[in-house]
């Protein structure tokens, strides 16, 4: 994530900080609690993410929460025939960016979000072992549930 985050913050916020940022992975059923408590929301989504206004006085950094759907993740990376890893980061690439003022309300929007996207992650891809093609923070210490 830290990757993604420096990505983003060198491109996107040539005069901002990063802050406390958290990542909540969850599935579709925490997904769903945490989109109609905080959202209005019904049904389970892909990510989410909560950005906190500045302490007055202290920094401005960007400070906020990104909750995502590992579920959802290993589905959608089926579907679209690429990692789950690089879907995870897809998310988590989302919800910084949201983070940093970026909207998806609309369809334009959506297509500059999803460009945004593929772009910060080609960027920070080419920076990690291409033999790979994922990311190493994901696969540290990773186990699927039933000891695999």
């Amino acid at each position: 994530m830290q990757a993604l985050a420096n990505e983003i913050r060198q491109r996107y916020m040539p005069c901002g900080s990063w802050g406390e940022l958290s990542v909540t992975v969850t599935d579709d059923r925490g997904i769903t609690e945490m989109n109609r408590r905080h959202l209005g929301r019904d049904g389970p989504t892909d990510v989410i993410a909560f950005g906190y206004l500045p302490i007055p006085g202290e920094s401005a950094a960007i400070d906020g929460d990104i909750i995502v759907n590992l579920e959802r993740a290993w589905q959608e990376a089926a579907r679209r025939k690429c990692s789950p890893e690089r879907e995870l980061a897809t998310y988590i690439t989302h919800g910084l960016l949201h983070l940093t003022g970026e909207d998806d309300a609309t369809p334009a929007q959506r297509r500059r979000m999803r460009r945004l996207e593929q772009t910060v992650i080609s960027r920070v891809l080419k920076e990690k072992d291409r033999a790979t093609s994922t990311f190493a923070i994901f696969r540290q210490g990773a186990r699927r549930a039933g000891g695999g």
